[in-house]
C-alpha cells in the first residue's frame, strides 16, 4: 500500500447516511496495516476476509500520522478486537478511537498471505 500525504486522505466509497468503507491491506508475513488517514470518518467495524491467519486485532493510534503508539483503554489493557473466525465484521471501540485521526490494524499474528480487510467508517 502507497502511503500518501497526510493532507490526502485515500478515498472512501459512500454506503447511504454517512457510512462508509476502505478497503487497507496486511502485506505477505506482515502483522499491520501502513498508516490510514481517516480524514473527518471514525472507524466503525472491521470486516475480517475469508482467508486470514486465526489471530484478533489491536490497534495503533497517531495524532500526527508519524508516531503511532498501541491504543489503550481506561483500564490500562491494550483494546483487542477478538476476531473469533473469518468472514465476519469486528466492532470497533468507537469511544476509545474517536479522538484519533491516524490509525494502524494490527494483526496479533503473521498473516502468512496479503490480507485485505475492510474497513467500515462514519462521519
Amino acid at each position: 500500500m502507497t502511503a500518501r500525504p497526510l493532507s490526502t486522505p485515500a478515498p472512501v466509497t459512500p454506503q447511504g447516511n454517512d457510512s462508509l468503507t476502505r478497503i487497507v491491506t496486511i502485506a505477505a508475513s506482515g502483522t499491520k496495516t501502513d498508516a490510514i488517514d481517516l480524514g473527518t470518518a471514525r472507524l466503525a467495524g472491521v470486516q475480517i476476509p475469508a482467508a486470514w491467519d486465526a489471530a484478533n486485532i489491536t490497534l495503533e493510534v497517531s495524532a500526527d500520522g508519524i508516531t503511532f503508539v498501541p491504543l489503550y483503554d481506561q483500564a490500562g489493557s491494550i483494546v483487542t478486537l477478538t476476531v473469533g473466525g473469518t468472514s465476519r465484521v469486528v466492532q470497533a471501540p468507537f469511544v476509545d478511537l474517536i479522538a484519533y485521526r491516524h490509525i494502524k490494524i494490527v494483526s496479533t499474528a503473521t498473516q502468512t498471505a496479503a490480507r485485505s480487510i475492510i474497513l467500515h467508517l462514519v462521519r
